[in-house]
């Protein structure tokens, strides 16, 4: 199984790329994106992923193009599968984010509201949320239930 995850944050993406490893037991190829872009290249240049574990808000472009902050994105996991959906690529998506609200003033969002909308707009390929915390262990029985679902 060709596993892609895009996460900006690196002790996020180390917890889940370990956590992969060892339940896989190296079964799964596993790679690693830290940006808007640098994902979305990789999908479109690699249409290899079984399932593509997605953050929510990152930074546009890879620290190298530019500073990072600079252009930060809240909703780039939506703007991502936009063009996923755009270029019909229907690859299974699980976004696993550590946030529980998402935007400011008029474009605030809970992770509820968020993931209704996402199932909405992307029904063929979004399979839902997952929350990230280094504190709690839930987060790993769900994302092995969601890589089970993609196996069948």
């Amino acid at each position: 199984m060709n596993i892609l995850l895009i996460e900006d944050d690196e002790i996020k993406a180390e917890n889940i790329l370990n956590f992969l490893n060892k339940e896989q037991k190296n079964q799964s190829k596993l790679f690693w994106k830290k940006s808007w872009q640098g994902g979305l290249i990789e999908i479109l240049d690699n249409n290899i992923y079984d399932i593509i574990l997605l953050d929510m808000s990152m930074p546009r472009y890879d620290s190298e193009i530019c500073d990072s902050n600079e252009e930060f994105e809240t909703f780039a996991g939506r703007e991502l599968m936009k063009e996923m959906k755009r270029k019909k690529i229907f690859t299974p998506v699980c976004v696993v984010t550590a946030f529980d609200i998402f935007g400011k003033d008029e474009y605030k969002l809970n992770a509820e509201e968020l993931n209704v909308e996402l199932t909405n707009e992307f029904k063929n390929f979004y399979l839902g949320m997952i929350s990230f915390s280094t504190s709690l262990v839930n987060w790993k029985d769900e994302l092995l239930q969601v890589i089970e679902r993609v196996k069948q």
